[in-house]
């Protein structure tokens, strides 16, 4: 019921698959979103990829950040 309340896009993926197929299918979602995340926090739990993440992160929101500055300019710029 939380779920419900806080409909993101997993949540949405697996309510498809419910109604699309039957409730087997969305279990089935939820339980693959679940293990991936999951997956995620094990991860990043290891100090040795934690490191290479803090250490690389500067890098990536500057990638990132000019990224959206690209699309933001192209929005800006683009035809009506």
């Amino acid at each position: 019921m939380i779920a419900a309340a806080s409909a993101g896009p997993a949540f949405i993926v697996a309510l498809q698959e419910s109604v699309a197929r039957d409730r087997r299918a969305g279990v089935a979602v939820a339980v693959g979103v679940a293990l991936g995340s999951f997956r995620w926090a094990l991860l990043f739990s290891t100090g040795r990829v934690r490191r290479a993440y803090t250490g690389a992160k500067l890098w990536i929101d500057r990638l990132a950040g000019g990224c959206l500055a690209v699309l933001g300019l192209k929005l800006a710029l683009s035809e009506r």
